[in-house]
């Protein structure tokens, strides 16, 4: 695959000591082919589904089985390593997220493709929630789904409305 990038030495050990942690922790063997899986998903830079991992791991030259990547790919999500996102692609997508902050994706309906974006007025609307509603948001997700137009379908005359407005009290 051509999505591959070269994880740092540091990274790749933070994530490592974190998988270890949780499995020692959880009553779990630590195994080479979880290793080299958990190796492999951080060297991955796409959105990937089981099938598009199983491949990336024969063609760096591992030897291990889809039901071993089935068997354990719930471990490194409930590890904090991985999330895992339904697009409404039919097939489930995973990410790493370690190092990830917050980011939103945009789902091309026409071609299936996913685009991760962050943009920062999102965290400014995040804030005004938190104001507004008196809450702390621990996390939030946000998917765009759409179709690839031409310029001149997207109407610059539309005025946006308010996202929020404040609760009247009354």
């Amino acid at each position: 695959m051509d999505n591959a990038k070269e994880p740092s030495k540091d990274k790749g050990a933070i994530v490592k000591k974190v998988f270890v942690d949780f499995l020692t922790s959880n009553g779990h063997k630590i195994t080479t082919e979880r290793l080299t899986i958990l190796a492999s998903i951080y060297e991955m830079d796409n959105h990937f589904d089981l099938v598009e991992l199983h491949y990336y791991l024969r063609q760096d030259g591992h030897r291990i089985s889809q039901a071993t990547i089935y068997n354990n790919i719930k471990l490194f999500e409930r590890a904090g390593l991985i999330i895992k996102h339904r697009f409404g692609l039919g097939k489930a997508k995973y990410e790493r997220c370690y190092f990830r902050g917050n980011h939103h994706h945009i789902i091309f309906t026409d071609t299936g493709e996913v685009k991760a974006f962050k943009d920062p007025r999102i965290r400014e609307i995040q804030q005004m929630i938190e104001e507004t509603y008196g809450i702390k948001v621990d996390k939030h997700s946000l998917y765009f789904y759409g179709r690839r137009c031409e310029k001149k379908e997207i109407s610059s005359t539309q005025k946006a409305t308010p996202l929020l407005e404040k609760p009247k009290v009354s």
